[in-house]
C-alpha cells in the first residue's frame, strides 16, 4: 500500500511542476478540456447507471470527450449487450413448444416478427456501440482482420494444403461424433458387465435403467440436455476447459472480423433461460450486419460469406490448436453446410466446394488465433472467472500488441505490393510505347538497348514483388 501511495505522490508532484512550467494560455486550455472531458463522462455514467443506453451510445458517438477507462468500457458494451426485455424469462424448449399449441398461426407470426423486430434493434444499438468505441480507439482490435486474413487467395485449400498452413491434419478439424464406434463399444461391454453382475447377485436393474432413460428423456425435452452436459463437466474438467476454449475461438475471431458479440454463456441452464440462445446450450451470439442485410436484399456477397465461414469454424479451430483435435462442432458445421448449400438453390455449392470452404475457414481461424496467442489466453481466463462481454473484449485489448497489430502489418504489406505492382504495370505499358517509337525512329542498336533496360527493369519490380510476398508468408 506504501508504494502504491507513493508512486501516486510523485506522479502527482511531477504533473504539477509541469502544470506550472507550462505558459498560461496552455495552462487555461487544459483546464477547459479537463473539464469538458469530466462534464462529459459524469453525463455518461449518469446515463449507464439510469439505464438509457441509447442517450448513452449517441453521446459515445459525439466527438465531446470522454474519460473511456477499462471499466466504464466494459460497462458501456454489456449495457449495450443486454437483450431484449422478453429474451431473460422466455421458455424454451418443450414449455415453448407447449405454448404454442391451440394459438393461432397468424398470432404466432405476429410474435415472431415482433422479436426479430426487437432484436433487430438491439443489434444496431450494438454495431452502434461497437463502432463508436473502435473509433475512439478503444477497441482497437475489433474488425482489424477484416479484409486482411492470413492466407492470401486463391480460396482453394487441400488437405495437403490445410496441413502446409496449420501443420495439423485434416482430421483435426472434423469433430467427435459423440456417439462414435469407441463410445458404442465403451457403453456396450459396460451394459454387458453391468447386466452379468446383476444375474450373479440377483439384481433387478429395470427400475433404473427406465428411471435414467426418463431422466435423460425428460433432460432433453424440457431443458435441451443441460442437466447432462453439467454433469458432464462435472465428471470430465478437461470437457469444461474443451468448451470454454471452444467459444473463446468463436468470440476472439467474430471480434477481429468485426462481427459485435451480444452474449457468451458456458452454462446450459443460463443458456436454457436465455431466449438468445435458440439451442439452449452453452455458445456465442455473434451477428454479422453485412450478413444479415445481404440476406434481407436477397444477395450475399463473397465477403459475407468468408467470414461467416472463419467464424463459424473457430470453435472447430480453437480446439484442434489447443488440443490436436476437435471434440465439437457438429451443430457449427450443420450450420455452415446448411448456408451454403441453400445459397442459388444448391446449384453453386456442392459437398466439393463446401469442403473445400470449411478447410479455408477452419485454417484461417487457426492462424488468426495463433498471432494473437495472448489475446486468447487471456480471453480463456477471463470466461474460466465469468467474466461478462464487456469485461472480456477488456482483457483482449490489454493482451494484443502496443505497437502495430499483425493484421495491420499485413494490411499495409498487402496495399504496398498491390500499389507496386500497378506502378510496374503502368511503366511497362510506357515503356513498350517508347519502344515502339524508338523502333520506328531509331537505329537497331538503340532500340536494342531500350529493350535490354525494360528487362532489366522488370527483373527489378519483379524481385521487389518477390520480397513483399516473402515478408506476407512469414506474418501467416
Amino acid at each position: 500500500m506504501l508504494a502504491i501511495v507513493s508512486a501516486s505522490t510523485s506522479y502527482t508532484l511531477n504533473s504539477v511542476s509541469s502544470y506550472h512550467a507550462a505558459p498560461l494560455h496552455q495552462r487555461r486550455a487544459h483546464v477547459v478540456a479537463s473539464a469538458a472531458t469530466a462534464g462529459a463522462t459524469a453525463r455518461l455514467d449518469t446515463l449507464l447507471r439510469s439505464g438509457d443506453v441509447e442517450s448513452a451510445i449517441t453521446l459515445l458517438t459525439n466527438d465531446e470527450p470522454l474519460d473511456m477507462t477499462p471499466t466504464r468500457t466494459a460497462s458501456m458494451i454489456d449495457a449495450a449487450c443486454r437483450g431484449p426485455p422478453s429474451a431473460p424469462g422466455s421458455s424454451t424448449g418443450f414449455a415453448r413448444l407447449l405454448q404454442t399449441i391451440g394459438e393461432e398461426p397468424e398470432a404466432v407470426l405476429a410474435r415472431q416478427r415482433a422479436t426479430q423486430a426487437e432484436e433487430e434493434v438491439q443489434q444496431q444499438l450494438l454495431v452502434r456501440c461497437y463502432g463508436a468505441l473502435s473509433r475512439r480507439g478503444v477497441l482497437r482490435g475489433y474488425g482489424s482482420a477484416d479484409g486482411a486474413l492470413p492466407a492470401p487467395t486463391p480460396k482453394v485449400v487441400t488437405t495437403d494444403e490445410q496441413q502446409r498452413l496449420t501443420g495439423l491434419p485434416t482430421s483435426a478439424f472434423a469433430p467427435g461424433k459423440g456417439n462414435g464406434g469407441g463410445t458404442l463399444v465403451a457403453g456396450a461391454l459396460s451394459a454387458l458387465a453391468l447386466t452379468s453382475a446383476a444375474s450373479s447377485f440377483g439384481w433387478d436393474l429395470q427400475a433404473p435403467f427406465q428411471a435414467v432413460g426418463g431422466a435423460l428423456l425428460l433432460d432433453r425435452l424440457l431443458l435441451r440436455g443441460a442437466a447432462a452436459e453439467a454433469v458432464t463437466k462435472a465428471v470430465q474438467p478437461a470437457y469444461a476447459r474443451t468448451v470454454l476454449q471452444h467459444e473463446a475461438g468463436h468470440f476472439l475471431v467474430a471480434y477481429l472480423l468485426g462481427c459485435p458479440v451480444e452474449a457468451v454463456l458456458l452454462d446450459g441452464f443460463q443458456a436454457m433461460r436465455d431466449g438468445r440462445f435458440a439451442a439452449g446450450t452453452a455458445g456465442t451470439v455473434f451477428f454479422d450486419p453485412e450478413l444479415g442485410a445481404a440476406m434481407k436484399r436477397g444477395e450475399l456477397p463473397r465477403s459475407a460469406v468468408d467470414r461467416y465461414s472463419v467464424v463459424v469454424l473457430a470453435g472447430v479451430a480453437a480446439e484442434a490448436q489447443q488440443n490436436g483435435r476437435a471434440e465439437g462442432g457438429q451443430a457449427d458445421e450443420a450450420a455452415l453446410v446448411q448456408l451454403l448449400s441453400s445459397l442459388d438453390g444448391g446449384k453453386s455449392w456442392d459437398i466439393p466446394r463446401i469442403q473445400n470452404q470449411a478447410r479455408w475457414g477452419a485454417s484461417q481461424a487457426v492462424l488468426l488465433l495463433r498471432e494473437h496467442e495472448a489475446a486468447f489466453a487471456a480471453l480463456c481466463e477471463a470466461l474460466e472467472r465469468g467474466a461478462s462481454v464487456g469485461e472480456c473484449m477488456v482483457a483482449i485489448e490489454a493482451a494484443l500488441a502496443t505497437d502495430e497489430l499483425p493484421t495491420a502489418r499485413r494490411r499495409a504489406l498487402r496495399a504496398e505490393r498491390t500499389a507496386e505492382a500497378a506502378a510496374a504495370e503502368e511503366e511497362g505499358r510506357v515503356a513498350q510505347a517508347r519502344a515502339a517509337v524508338t523502333a520506328a525512329v531509331a537505329a537497331p542498336k538503340l532500340s536494342a538497348e531500350v529493350a535490354e533496360a525494360q528487362a532489366t527493369r522488370k527483373r527489378e519490380m519483379a524481385a521487389r514483388l518477390a520480397q513483399i510476398d516473402e515478408r506476407l508468408g512469414q506474418l501467416s
